[in-house]
């Protein structure tokens, strides 16, 4: 199973960000966590075993940077691949993100294509197609 944890200070973008992976990873079980604050999503990068954090940079108590730059620091052994999703297009940030150590950036209003590519291209097997075997999803909050 492959688990995301989706870190946004808003629901709809979350519920958005699930719906496009779900759409992507249709036939393949993903467990999906949630966090709502940079606390939170920390919490969740150190304690679950995820896959793939989709992180947002402007939420509170930790914004997106803080969040991947604690989570490098705390020298975890889990090595999730860290995706920064943002509103915020400023380089000065792409930058920041990058030296923090996310692995891939992408502007929130640029959910295309392009990123549904590096999504299945993450998540899915090599050569997966549409005849994948239904197994559905499911969802909680990272407390």
């Amino acid at each position: 199973m492959t688990t995301v944890l989706l870190a946004d200070d808003s629901a709809i973008v979350r519920k958005l960000l699930r719906r496009k992976i779900s759409a992507i990873t249709q036939g393949y079980q993903v467990d999906f966590l949630e966090a709502s604050d940079g606390a939170q999503a920390l919490q969740a990068l150190l304690d679950e075993d995820i896959d793939l954090a989709l992180i947002d940079y402007n939420m509170p108590e930790f914004n997106g940077v803080e969040v991947i730059t604690r989570f490098k620091a705390a020298q975890s052994d889990r090595n999730p691949y860290l995706f920064m999703v943002t509103t915020e297009a400023s380089s000065s940030i792409v930058m920041a993100a990058v030296k923090a150590g996310a692995h891939n950036y992408i502007v929130k209003n640029n959910l295309d294509d392009a990123f549904a590519k590096k999504i299945s291209a993450l998540l899915l097997p090599e050569g997966a197609h549409k005849d994948k075997d239904k197994v559905g999803s499911s969802s909680h909050s990272a407390s």
